[in-house]
């Protein structure tokens, strides 16, 4: 097929529009699905997603593609733009892989998603959002998390968003309102083992990958004891602190609880293609909270990758599986799926 590789403009050379030299290679996520989708016969074009809508809609058009292969993140800094993007799409009227408007717009705000979630009695922990000039609540309990209320890719998340007192709080809620220019987002911090696992939408159902877990090292009050910017980014970091990825060593129950929360996680936020969840399991009641949930994960093979949440499948078919679950739009889909019946 003819794909369209739509990506980030921070992560475009102009000159390169075969994808050989996107920025951060080797370790660009886009440069590996456009080897992948090659692999597979398909012709590959790389365009970057820019904030002029009139030239965007034109050079899509222009391109002529089959399906289009959705790998961007945001626009600007904004998050929310992906969300809007995928609807034009859906105007044009264009095939796309991922989730549509909805999911992309649900997830991206995580005290909306949270809300959700609850809704439909999965488990998720106690939280609350501070805008600029709001008191924090009081008898609150600690530790809490504090983190952007549309963050991703752990943007202002460091040893410090941890906080244990009520100073510690409203200095850390001034710093994510000020740095990353939006509401900050305040949990339950869940003492326990932090795990991750990824769903993939097939023809028939949900599969749920193997369940993997990140280990801390006990250490001194500086040793990470959560997925930071710093533990997901930095290898030196990690090797530093003995952080690792292992799969998670769990009982068949435990695994199964997992695994139907996951399904259960991925239908309620109307998601389609893939995902990837992180949790945490608690040390104090047994209970598997739902920390974040990723609609359109960064897609990397498991070689190399510290989070390689896809494990068990070659990356090749991987890429092709979620190419192959290319929606025409949510409506349509839905139509389709009644049409079948």
């Amino acid at each position: 097929m003819r794909v369209l590789l739509l990506v980030d403009r921070w992560a475009f050379e102009a000159d390169d529009p075969e994808c050989r030299r996107l920025r951060h290679v080797p370790a660009d996520d886009n440069c590996y699905v456009a080897t992948a989708l090659r692999s597979k016969g398909h012709r590959v074009e790389v365009l970057p997603f820019d904030p002029g809508v009139e030239a965007l809609f034109g050079r899509i058009r222009a391109a002529r593609p089959d399906v289009v292969f959705n790998s961007t993140d945001q626009l600007g800094g904004d998050r929310n733009a992906t969300s809007r993007l995928v609807g034009l799409l859906e105007l044009m009227g264009l095939p796309y892989t991922g989730s549509g408007p909805l999911g992309l717009a649900l997830t991206t705000d995580k005290q909306l998603c949270k809300q959700l979630l609850r809704q439909h009695d999965i488990p998720v922990p106690n939280f609350f959002s501070l805008h600029p000039g709001d008191t924090p609540p009081k008898g609150l309990t600690f530790p809490l998390f504090v983190k952007p209320r549309f963050g991703a890719g752990k943007e202002c998340i460091t040893n410090g968003s941890l906080v244990t007192g009520r100073a510690a709080l409203v200095r850390r809620v001034s710093y994510v309102q000020r740095v990353a220019r939006q509401p900050a987002l305040c949990e339950q911090y869940i003492e326990g083992r932090e795990m991750t696992v990824a769903v993939l939408e097939t023809a028939r159902d949900l599969r749920v990958f193997p369940i993997r877990e990140m280990t801390f090292e006990p250490g001194p009050a500086a040793a990470p004891r959560f997925a930071s910017a710093s533990v997901l980014n930095d290898a030196e970091y990690r090797k530093r602190w003995g952080v690792r990825m292992v799969n998670a060593r769990l009982t068949k129950q435990q695994t199964q609880t997992i695994a139907e929360l996951a399904r259960r996680a991925f239908r309620a936020l109307s998601l389609s293609g893939y995902a990837r969840l992180d949790l945490r399991l608690s040390s104090e009641d047994d209970v598997c909270r739902v920390i974040e949930v990723n609609a359109n994960p960064a897609l990397r093979p498991s070689t190399g990758s510290f989070l390689a949440p896809w494990g068990g499948m070659k990356y090749e078919d991987l890429i092709q599986a979620v190419l192959d679950r290319a929606q025409r739009g949510e409506y349509a889909r839905w139509n389709e799926a009644g049409a079948s019946r």
